[in-house]
């Protein structure tokens, strides 16, 4: 068993943030910006409005960015971040935030980016909450870095 536990630091605070907010900003910005705001504008004015007042269209998006973003801080950052993420040797990945536990399967698993100081353990179907699965390396509990390395040896990517 592995495990990580203990209280992140500020620096791996702000990386879950900027790692959630970007895929928070990222999705409303594919259907909204590219696919909901331009169907509107064209179905209500025709598509020739939209053509030649395309700012418009630019415009929504920078608000709907907006809405989201500030929307998103108003999130207290105590309910995203893991308290405690244990790894069984099966590669079964169990993650504990103040509000739920979530448990994973090896299979659900896509890869884990070696971040140097954190490990990024990305799962299928989970990709807007990537920062829920973070393991800060200095708050190991149980195991050793190498049997984590060694569970996931076909699945680490290292950023470089």
């Amino acid at each position: 068993m592995i495990e990580f536990k203990g209280e992140i630091s500020k620096k791996t605070k702000k990386l879950i943030r900027r790692m959630d907010l970007l895929m928070l900003l990222l999705i409303p910005d594919v259907f909204v910006g590219f696919i909901g705001m331009p169907l509107a504008l064209s179905l209500y004015f025709g598509i020739d409005y939209l053509i030649n007042n395309f700012w418009v269209a630019l415009v929504c998006l920078v608000v709907c960015n907006l809405l989201f973003g500030i929307g998103y801080f108003l999130i207290p950052i105590t309910d995203i971040i893991p308290l405690c993420i244990q790894i069984a040797p099966d590669g079964t990945v169990t993650t504990q935030n103040n509000k739920k536990q979530y448990a994973h399967e090896m299979d659900d698993i896509l890869y884990v980016e070696d971040l140097g100081e954190h490990y990024s353990i990305v799962v299928r179907g989970y990709l807007i909450e990537k920062g829920r699965t973070l393991c800060q390396k200095d708050l190991l509990t149980q195991g050793t870095l190498e049997e984590f390395e060694e569970i996931f040896k076909d699945k680490i990517r290292c950023k470089s």
